[in-house]
């Protein structure tokens, strides 16, 4: 079942704190409209694969329809209740609606068949150890970090013909300092609070222009026209002659529908302060505040919260 979101962006800083010295905390499983083990049905024979095949282009692996289901327990353990609502979905000719385990963000595209083929990944590879399991839940880190320090592992990162790599601002900016004639590049605030210098960068209306603020927030303006409800929009190489060209939103993902009125009043609360005063925050930082035109698009989508 899909949670229908709306999506919000700012070109301020989001901080989050992290626990040190504590275990490493697996979500429970989502209780599923249907039991189904997965370690049982592998135990007998059954792999990946045979239910969740990939068509091609191979981009996403696919959940079996229930005829697949009744092919076997149409006849087997057919006197069970959970297969008896197996069964009746399959003759009305509607889909279990499973409850999903991994959800990847919107923006993120993963090609199954890639990384099955060319990395020999594995279904534990991503999603644990699948064969043990009686119900599935979250016990893999899918974050960005965690796909990019397997790719460093597996040598799937960019393998550039000269010059050489360093792991964020940190390690980009040491090998700068430590390299002549070097160039590289960070995020701006970095370069700001650490006094770095750098350069102009040729924007889309041909002009060099050196990164600023103001620079930034223009990039974020010129793209009020284009945006979308979703706020999907992207400001790399905006239009304008005082714009920086190498600029993005950092996007909140927030539900649209809360069960729990007390969080939803808190969170649009907190969301209706940084689109407000919070602004007055952000440029003390080294952030870009948001355009007006911007936020006032934000404040309608806020609004549409239940």
């Amino acid at each position: 079942m899909s949670v229908e979101r709306v999506r919000h962006c700012w070109l301020i800083a989001i901080t989050v704190a992290l626990g040190f010295g504590q275990t490493k905390y697996v979500p429970p499983a989502p209780e599923q409209p249907i039991p189904f083990s997965h370690r049982v049905h592998i135990a007998k024979g059954l792999d990946c694969k045979g239910c969740h095949p990939v068509p091609e282009p191979g981009d996403f692996a696919t959940i079996p329809e229930t005829a697949k289901c009744m092919a076997c327990h149409s006849t087997v353990k057919k006197e069970s209740a959970a297969i008896q609502r197996l069964a009746a979905l399959h003759e009305q000719n509607k889909p279990v609606e499973w409850r999903r385990v991994y959800r990847l963000p919107d923006y993120v595209f993963f090609s199954h068949k890639e990384h099955i083929t060319k990395a020999a990944a594995t279904c534990e590879t991503c999603h644990g150890p699948v064969p043990e399991r009686d119900a599935l839940r979250k016990e893999k880190d899918i974050s960005m970090a965690a796909c990019m320090e397997c790719h460093r592992a597996k040598g799937a990162s960019v393998n550039w013909p000269v010059g050489l790599g360093g792991k964020g601002n940190e390690g980009v900016s040491g090998l700068i300092k430590q390299t002549p004639n070097s160039m590289g590049y960070v995020e701006l605030i970095y370069a700001i609070q650490n006094k770095m210098p750098y350069g102009k960068v040729k924007n889309s209306s041909g002009d060099f222009i050196k990164a600023d603020l103001a620079s930034v927030s223009g990039a974020a303006a010129g793209a009020v026209k284009t945006m979308p409800e979703d706020f999907r929009v992207s400001i790399t190489n905006a239009p304008g002659k005082t714009v920086y060209p190498i600029a993005s939103f950092t996007w909140l993902l927030v539900p649209s529908k809360f069960s729990d009125a007390g969080k939803r009043d808190a969170l649009k609360g907190f969301v209706q302060w940084m689109l407000a005063d919070g602004q007055n925050y952000a440029e003390s930082l080294a952030y870009a505040k948001l355009p007006p035109e911007v936020v006032a698009k934000e404040l309608k989508a806020l609004s549409k919260i239940q």
